[in-house]
């Protein structure tokens, strides 16, 4: 059936509801303008390895795929380097499945072609010759005239690109791969990487200059020309450039005379040509952030919707207007992704009222570009944005005296890689104060003490905005709690907002928060919680924006609001109860899971293994591997006496059966506890020689806390250790930290106290019940009733009896079947970067059949934050 033609969308719309239809009327028009067009169907959320792909163009024939297509609303967001990286990470997941190396991006105004190239490693370098092609611009209100001209530009460019795939054609646009290369060698040398830098960034200011008449009448009237012709006195481009501004781009040392690696041909033609079409400096940031990233802690650029928002927040704590002397400072700016969105929200400042600070020297040229190209219309010598190369800790108050908004992404870098740099900012927190750092305890993050360092710098009055790991909502570390209390009471908390982490920080794993405050703010204020339930894509800024001003509690879609006084929250720090991944959890089982059982409910009841539980282990259970004569001296038991058993929960199979039980466990029979039989002198004789040889000789890796005074005691504690559990238990280990391990026992077994296990009345039903367990839906339930000890998942049969569970009479046996096999085939889930497997996806499917991809994503988005919290 024909799709209606969908209204085109404006930049406020929602991107899923309004973009997508849009784009994929087009991409159906499109496939019948190219040639096998008919062979190709659009295929819209595709699911590949459980991660959802806006649009897919597949063969029918083969399923193969051959274009990826990544919607966004904007075309600032079209070709943000988050949004290009994202588009290519799906393209490398699916690329098994594909028959060609294509993707693109596309706001329905313009779209970029890109190609996969593992020569090419920045995204920046794909990017296809014609890009971006262009549909007309979206108002929210074109005639239809208008939008007939643009529907048939878009099929047209889709088409376009369809082709390109098809054939496997289209050259390379821009690319600085020279630069790239040159960029690399000199990430050691400072003043090499300037002089390369120099004459590319003079010639790409040259091409922006063509799209901001100021800057182009500027550069005319100074008399720049093309920057190959200061090849033989290239201090000419200092010269010029002073007159123009871009400081940090523009000093000492100027590149050698006649360098050929300064003055690329190639990489100058291509400058002028990428300031001409991106005019934002992006393409030249993203080179400089993929080459640092690998080469320092902490080192990731802020996605554009978070840096927007970070603003909007600031915004809404300001009282009255920024005055024309004050400030909006980044101080750990990188290369510059906060200020650029700032001064799309604090309107109507001047460039000079924006200040940048980076430690790093490899940033300068890329921030001073960024920031100078985003004020184009009005740089000059004597109004340019401040950009600053320098340590925060070697910064005074007197630095700060006009700074009234302090935007924050401070490097996230653990406080066991870099105690020494934490314990350098703590110290100048006191040369500072007078006071001993507040946040410098234990393994808190250098991003903590950085912030308290910010603080003690800002004058009073001033707004302070960070983003920070999620964690430290509900971790219940001492030195985490000591943080929020910093938060409450010196910072002087106003804002708390929590977001969905979807397409945020791709390169990283961490989920953020932002903490906002306002400096010496009455401490009887309320706090504001801002509770951000769809993807910052779909937000509409504007509406946010004016909704917190006029104090909505659902400022936007998708947006909710709720207040808590600063007193009850400091009062009560275990915020984890009303704040973030928990309380979210909490929602989506109780919708989810609505009609589903709770695991006590199920089976024969939970209860501890046995093997160890009254002492005398390495005497009950031991490896395999492990020799039964030496660990008895000599005396080997009965074949009989020996049963398969199962202790350590770190590491086993899944099916544990005869051969796959890892351990062997000593079971003698009744008879060998009645004094005077044959059996009883056989164990006698095991007892006393483990008594005088066990503690030399024992295979654990912990000491064992014996109380064996004789031969009788031992009896007593062997007997009650050795219960040989019937088939069909799912044993669910009591202590996990890396990761979610789910076993079941299909044959008689003795199992250890480090499990909590459940008796089934059959194999099928058992194998069933552990593969909801060993998915997402079973691990998060897990995540949400442990308790945290240090980094550890710890269970007992309480918390585990409150799982939910499908009624698994009602799932059809083929069903069955295909959870069961992916369940065995599927590794576990790994706690520090768990990602969807085919047992979630078939769970996924059968939950929630018209929702599931979406169910994954949430459900991942809400493990991962959990299972940061509890920082494993």
């Amino acid at each position: 059936m024909a799709l209606s033609r969908p209204n085109l969308p404006s930049y406020s719309d929602d991107e899923v509801k309004d973009f997508h239809p849009a784009f994929e009327y087009a991409a159906n028009n499109a496939l019948k303008l190219v040639t096998g067009g008919g062979d190709i169907k659009v295929v819209h959320h595709r699911l590949i390895n459980g991660i959802t792909v806006d649009f897919a163009f597949e063969r029918k024939s083969t399923g193969k795929i051959i274009l990826l297509a990544e919607i966004k609303r904007t075309a600032s967001d079209t070709q943000s380097t988050r949004t290009r990286n994202q588009a290519r990470g799906y393209f490398l997941e699916a690329k098994p499945h594909t028959e060609a190396p294509y993707y693109l991006t596309s706001n329905l105004e313009i779209t970029d072609l890109f190609k996969n190239d593992n020569a090419r490693p920045q995204v920046s370098s794909q990017i296809i010759e014609g890009s971006p092609l262009r549909s007309g611009t979206l108002t929210g209100a074109l005639s239809t005239t208008d939008e007939d001209d643009f529907y048939t530009n878009l099929e047209n460019n889709i088409a376009k690109a369809l082709t390109h795939a098809l054939s496997n054609t289209g050259d390379y646009a821009e690319s600085f791969i020279s630069l790239q290369v040159n960029l690399k060698d000199a990430l050691l040398d400072p003043d090499k990487w300037h002089q390369l830098f120099m004459p590319v960034a003079f010639e790409y200011i040259r091409g922006a200059s063509k799209k901001t008449k100021a800057l182009e009448s500027l550069i005319k009237s100074v008399g720049w020309k093309p920057a190959d012709v200061y090849k033989g006195t290239p201090q000419k481009l200092i010269d010029l450039g002073e007159q123009v501004d871009f400081y940090q781009i523009f000093k000492d040392p100027a590149p050698l005379p006649n360098d050929s690696k300064s003055f690329h041909n190639k990489t100058i033609a291509d400058a002028y040509n990428a300031g001409l079409n991106r005019v934002t400096g992006d393409d030249l940031a993203e080179i400089v952030n993929e080459l640092l990233a690998p080469t320092g802690l902490g080192i990731v650029e802020t996605d554009d919707e978070l840096a927007r928002l970070l603003s909007i927040v600031a915004k809404d704590i300001f009282i009255g207007e920024i005055g024309e002397d004050d400030v909006i400072c980044d101080p750990a700016a990188g290369s510059g992704k906060l200020l650029i969105a700032a001064s799309q929200i604090f309107t109507g400042l001047k460039s000079s009222q924006y200040w940048a600070n980076e430690v790093n020297p490899l940033f300068a040229e890329s921030l001073s570009l960024r920031l100078g190209l985003n004020h184009a219309a009005s740089i000059s010598p004597t109004e340019h944005p401040k950009v600053s190369i320098g340590n925060v800790a070697n910064l005074s108050k007197d630095d700060f005296e006009k700074v009234m908004v302090i935007l924050l992404n401070p490097p996230f870098i653990s406080g066991v890689q870099n105690t020494e740099l934490k314990n350098k900012i703590a110290n100048r927190i006191k040369a500072i104060s007078g006071q001993i750092s507040i946040t410098n305890n234990g393994q808190i993050g250098l991003e903590a003490v950085f912030l308290e360092l910010v603080w003690h710098l800002i004058p009073d009055g001033t707004v302070i905005t960070a983003i920070m790991p999620h964690r430290y909502t509900s971790g219940l570390s001492a030195e985490v709690v000591a943080f929020r209390r910093f938060l409450i009471s010196q910072l002087q908390l106003t804002h708390i907002v929590t977001y969905p982490r979807n397409g945020l920080f791709e390169k990283v794993s961490k989920q953020t928060v932002i903490f906002a405050g306002i400096k010496g703010k009455n401490p009887e204020r309320n706090i504001k919680i801002i509770d951000i339930q769809v993807p910052l894509t779909n937000i509409d800024y504007a509406l946010l924006s004016s909704g917190l001003k006029s104090g909505s509690l659902s400022p936007t879609r998708g947006v909710e609001v709720t207040e808590l006084t600063a007193k009850s929250m400091l009062v009560n720090l275990e915020w984890g109860a009303f704040i973030g991944n928990k309380a979210k959890t909490f929602e989506l089982i109780e919708t989810l899971f609505a009609n589903f059982k709770k695991f006590d409910n199920f089976g024969a009841g939970l209860r501890r293994g046995t093997a160890g539980n009254n002492g005398c282990a390495d005497l009950a259970i031991f490896t395999k591997t492990d020799s039964v004569g030496t660990l008895i001296g000599g005396v080997a038991p009965p074949s009989s006496w020996l049963k398969p058993g199962i202790n350590n929960s770190k590491t086993f199979n899944k099916i544990l059966d005869v051969s796959t039980a890892p351990e062997l466990a000593l079971v003698p029979p009744a008879e060998a506890y009645q004094a005077g039989t044959t059996e009883n002198l056989t164990l006698s004789k095991i007892i006393n020689l483990y008594i005088s040889k066990v503690a030399k000789v024992a295979p654990t890796t912990k000491p064992q806390k014996k109380n064996v005074k004789d031969i009788l005691g031992v009896a007593v504690s062997l007997k009650s250790n050795q219960k040989l559990f019937q088939p069909y238990q799912v044993l669910i280990p009591r202590g996990s930290r890396e990761l979610g391990r789910i076993g079941v026992a299909i044959i008689p077994i003795v199992i250890s106290t480090n499990f909590v296990i459940a008796k089934f009345d059959s194999e099928q039903e058992a194998k069933l019940v552990a593969s909801w367990l060993f998915s997402v839906f079973g691990q998060i339930q897990m995540e949400l009733n442990c308790s945290n000890q240090e980094g550890m998942r710890k269970l007992e049969k309480e918390p585990i009896s409150k799982i939910m569970y499908p009624d698994i009479s009602l799932i059809p046996p083929d069903t069955q079947n295909e959870l069961i096999a992916a369940y065995i085939a599927d590794d576990p889930l790994q706690f520090k970067s768990p990602k969807p497997r085919t047992v979630d996806t078939l769970w996924a499917q059968y939950i929630a059949p018209s929702d599931h991809a979406d169910v994954i994503v949430k459900t991942f988005n809400l493990f991962r934050g959990m299972c940061e919290d509890r920082n494993p």
